[in-house]
């Protein structure tokens, strides 16, 4: 039975076309036939040959001409009458009997394949997305290709129709013959995608009918699915455009219609129809192909716009298809697949698992990540916020353990972190505020152990990763966009500037948040990592060399300090305790080490910190410092010596270099770190201050303080001056912070010169030999007030400390005299006598009146080889050798001096010999020396150099014998050898 009907299918199958038209199909069946009836093959040779005779018999009725489908046809394909009957009578046989014609199906839709190509008739997609026919394209043909009659013309919407209907039937077909067309189908399918490999233009028919049986057969879905979806995704891989874009149109459609089926029992219950259902369309996320993935998305977004009840066991297969974002290059791609996560997470969070709603934060953050569209990355950053606020808000409904709730939420925050390290500093800004805002609402739902990763794992890597994007950013200017709307402003022209506008963002923000939860903080199981590591990043960006990190750094401890202080919206002090304070003090201590080496490799004055910077940061500093005033140590001192004054910076700008600096008034910065050195002053002379042993420690900051002027230049390199230049320029700079420093100096030593431990320490002398620096400014610029400032220091700290010099206390200034009489050579002889205009200036007379008045008379207490320097600088005022040069006429000032001194040898000689038993190695003659060369000088010269020079010299020498007169009248002795002996030198001169 099946021979005779397959070789009756067969025949009239072939009656339908021309006598040489060949379809494969078609042909093997025949073979088949042959094989069974053995003169067949003769019976159908007569048939065709008197068909080919009734061919040239009937060629006037050709009612087509068409294009032919089969490959071995040459030319056009001419239909007649006669093949135009026995295509109805074919499809009158199939509407019919399809229960009958089993394997045959593959017979009947092939022929009706090949016809309706011959005769051009559209193929169409039910509920296309575009809602237009999908017609066959051929690149090759025209749309004239197909001619037809007039009367076969009149007749094409009905023979169309009937093809259609042949296909509506199938719905009353049982379910076996079912099975049969669409096996057939599939088979015509892979024909199709066979002919594409051979670069011949496909048949759609295959497809479309497919489509068009499975919609009217949709109650027995479990007949056809499996095998019609399997055929439609090979199709939607395929490379051809056409056959791609049908296979993909075909399954979205199929989908669409099933879900809106009403099924018995419902789909809503059905768990495993559902899945079935969505399986095909969610496997296109294999086909790499864009157009394929923006139907799968388009398809996926109308499904959740119109179905999303229907189907609540597939969200979680939905949202991985949805999320799958990684690889894709077309931003249309990116907006439809972002659509479809967009619907999930703004309409149906409250009805999606809890495993969903985690995989719609990992969705959300996969779009944040993407670099095709900065809008779909901002949106993705709200989604997150709302994926994070109905976690919170609905944590004690979701059916999972707390464990489990809190890791999402850290993963939710981990998620936000990454995105603050996008390449695109909008993204950064918004993820951060974003982040910072989750964890400010939601951070009471954490407990401890997860504070403690949120803080370590997420804030503080966060930060570390800021800072190592910030530092290896490129500082090439960005280029503005060609069409020229767009102009970058200077401060955000470059990546490491917009790397550095997020770490400076982040950095006070991160900080907040460790200070908001700080009765929190405290209690984890490690406070001090969590403590000491935000002030590690805190010191990070304070050295960073960044000026806004930098000011975000020190504005994060200034938020500290205030917090502390209770100043923070009028909130209660937080109890910070003394290690905790500790901690910041070394943070901040950095903060200022760091600064300095900054400045002392900075290559010129733009890559300086700024004024308003270090302002800042001596303010932060001093405030910091009362903080800790009760527990202030001495290692804290020295370490502030580290920072101070070394961190000051002068005014400068562009053309600092060129510039003498204004001394007029002491700079903000100037007078900042004048006001850190007081408030400690302040705390160690108040009464029962825990602090008096720092007075030593006091003393050295003021003295450094005061040795400023003259210190060498931290920003010497970034100045580029010359250093005879530099050594003036700095010393004009500082001139008036280091006048202030030493008046500072002599009312502390005038409060505190009777302490114990301020006696003990040799401050005296140590006071001395700091100011001894400023004095030499009268070498290099003898106009400067420092120097005389410094002079004048000395002199007033002396004789502060004189009253209490007595033989008791002797050993306690042991070290005074040898480095007051080196500072007053220094001042008045410069080194190696540099010094020309000696003794013009008020001030050396003064000091060389109060070394003969004051210093003098306590020559019993001063050990002998420091006195014998004393003398010698007397002996060098009257021994100049200025003075000695025969070319050089003595000031009048100088004079002065010169007598001053002369006086001051023979009253010491006079009077105080007699107090050391060393006195004997001092005499006369060595005093009287002056004179001696000054009268052989005078022999030497002509007569016109005598008289110019003589009168002065003349006066000198009577001074001299005056004095000694005047002593041995009081004294009634006179020393006879070396009176004798210089008497002898003066008749010798004239």
């Amino acid at each position: 039975m099946d021979i005779v009907r397959e070789a009756f299918i067969t025949a009239l199958c072939k009656a339908a076309f021309p006598i040489n038209y060949t379809i494969g199909i078609i042909k093997a069946a025949s073979s088949r036939v042959a094989s069974f009836r053995p003169d067949a093959a003769g019976l159908e040779r007569k048939a065709n040959g008197d068909t080919a005779a009734a061919d040239s018999k009937n060629r006037n009725q050709i009612v087509a001409v068409g294009t032919p489908l089969s490959s071995s046809f040459p030319g056009a394909v001419m239909l007649t009458a006669k093949n135009i009957t026995c295509l109805n009578t074919l499809l009158d046989i199939t509407t019919a009997l399809g229960d009958l014609l089993n394997n045959s199906w593959i017979l009947v839709l092939a022929s009706l394949q090949h016809l309706s190509w011959i005769l051009g008739m559209n193929q169409i997609v039910p509920g296309s997305v575009n809602g237009l026919a999908k017609q066959r394209q051929r690149a090759n043909e025209s749309s004239q290709s197909t001619i037809l009659t007039n009367v076969m013309m009149s007749d094409l919407p009905e023979l169309t129709k009937r093809f259609d209907d042949v296909f509506r039937q199938t719905r009353l077909l049982t379910d076996t013959s079912l099975e049969h067309v669409v096996s057939a189908l599939c088979k015509l399918s892979q024909d199709a995608l066979e002919t594409t490999a051979a670069s011949r233009d496909p048949s759609l028919f295959a497809v479309a009918k497919m489509v068009d049986v499975c919609l009217v057969n949709m109650f027995r879905i479990d007949t056809w699915w499996t095998v019609v979806t399997q055929n439609l995704t090979e199709v939607a891989g395929n490379t051809n455009p056409v056959l791609r874009e049908w296979g993909t149109d075909a399954i979205t459609t199929l989908v669409k219609e099933c879900l809106a089926y009403d099924f018995r029992p419902s789909l809503h219950s059905n768990h495993n129809l559902q899945n079935k259902i969505l399986h095909p369309l969610l496997a296109l996320s294999r086909i790499g192909w864009a157009d394929v993935r923006l139907k799968q998305f388009n398809c996926i977004n109308h499904i959740i716009l119109s179905f999303a009840e229907k189907i609540p066991s597939c969200w979680r297969p939905i949202v991985e298809v949805i999320g799958a974002v990684n690889g894709i290059a077309d931003d249309a791609l990116i907006r439809a697949g972002f659509n479809c996560v967009q619907a999930v997470v703004s309409d149906h969070l409250t009805g999606i698992s809890f495993d969903c709603v985690e995989q719609c934060a990992e969705a959300a953050t996969r779009y944040g990540n993407q670099t095709l569209e900065l809008n779909v990355s901002l949106t993705a950053i709200g989604l997150l916020w709302n994926i994070a606020d109905h976690i919170f808000k609905n944590r004690h409904s979701f059916d999972v353990t707390q464990d489990r709730l809190l890791e999402s939420m850290l993963t939710l925050y981990k998620h936000l972190s990454q995105l603050c390290l996008d390449i695109r500093p909008e993204v950064r800004k918004s993820a951060a505020q974003t982040l910072f805002l989750a964890i400010a609402s939601h951070g009471n739902a954490l407990d401890l152990p997860t504070w403690h990763r949120l803080i370590v794992d997420v804030c503080y890597t966060l930060l570390k990763c800021l800072e190592k994007y910030c530092m290896t950013a490129s500082e090439e200017r960005i280029g503005d966009e060609e069409d020229g709307k767009v102009v970058m402003h200077h401060s955000r022209d470059t990546a490491k500037k917009q790397w550095a506008e997020t770490w400076a963002m982040v950095l006070p923000t991160v900080t907040k948040t460790v200070l908001g939860n700080l009765p929190v903080v405290v209690k984890l199981k490690q406070p001090q990592q969590a403590w000491q590591g935000i002030l590690h990043h805190i010191q990070r960006g304070g050295i960073s060399g960044l000026e806004e990190v930098s000011m975000s750094a020190l504005k994060c401890l200034d938020d500290i300090i205030l917090i502390g202080e209770g100043r923070e919206q009028d909130k209660l002090p937080l109890d910070i305790t003394v290690p905790m304070w500790d901690d910041v003090w070394k943070a901040c201590h950095g903060v200022g080490v760091g600064l300095n080496d900054l400045m002392r490799r900075s290559p010129n004055i733009e890559s300086l910190p700024s004024q308003k910077l270090i302002t800042f940061y001596t303010i932060i500093y001093r405030r910091l410092n009362h903080q800790v005033r009760n527990n202030f140590t001495t290692e804290m001192f020295r370490k502030l010596q580290d920072v101070f004054p070394a961190i000051m910076l002068p005014v400068l700008n562009r053309n600092a270099s060129k510039m003498m600096a204004c001394r007029a008034e002491i700079s903000p910065l100037q007078d900042s770190v004048l006001q850190i050195a007081e408030s400690l002053q302040l705390e160690v002379l108040k009464p029962r201050s825990p602090s008096p042993h720092l007075i030593t420690e006091l003393f050295n900051l003021w003295l450094k303080y005061a040795r400023h002027s003259t210190s060498h230049a931290v920003i010497a390199r970034a100045l580029a001056m010359e250093p005879e230049y530099l050594i003036r320029w700095w010393a004009a700079t500082f001139s008036l912070f280091s006048e202030t420093a030493m008046q500072r100096v002599v009312e502390l030593y005038q409060q505190t010169h009777a302490w114990k431990l301020v006696m003990d320490s040799d401050t005296l002398s140590n006071i001395i030999q700091a100011i001894h620096q400023p004095l030499k400014l009268r070498q290099v610029d003898a106009h400067q007030t420092a120097w005389r400032v410094a002079v004048e220091s000395i002199l007033k700290t002396v004789r502060i400390t004189l009253p209490h010099v007595n033989v008791q206390s002797a050993p306690v200034f042991y070290n005074v005299w040898i480095h007051l009489a080196s500072a007053v050579d220094d001042v008045l002889y410069g080194d190696d006598g540099q010094i020309v205009e000696w003794g013009t200036d008020d001030v050396d007379f003064e000091v060389m009146n109060f070394f003969r008045s004051e210093i003098l008379p306590h020559v019993a207490l001063i050990p002998i080889d420091d006195l014998k320097f004393t003398l010698n600088v007397f002996h060098k005022g009257s021994l100049h050798r200025h003075v000695m040069e025969p070319s050089h006429v003595l000031p009048t000032g100088s004079e002065k001096v010169a007598t001053l001194c002369f006086e001051a040898l023979l009253d010491f000689h006079l009077y105080h010999a007699h107090k050391i038993p060393e006195a004997d190695d001092i005499n006369l003659p060595a005093i009287l020396l002056r004179c001696e060369k000054i009268l052989s000088g005078l022999t030497a010269e002509s007569d016109t150099n005598a008289v110019s020079r003589g009168k002065n010299s003349l006066r000198c020498i009577k001074s001299v014998l005056h004095s000694i007169k005047q002593t041995s009248v009081t004294n009634g002795k006179l020393p006879v050898n070396p009176v004798a002996n210089w008497a002898y030198r003066v008749r010798e001169c004239f």
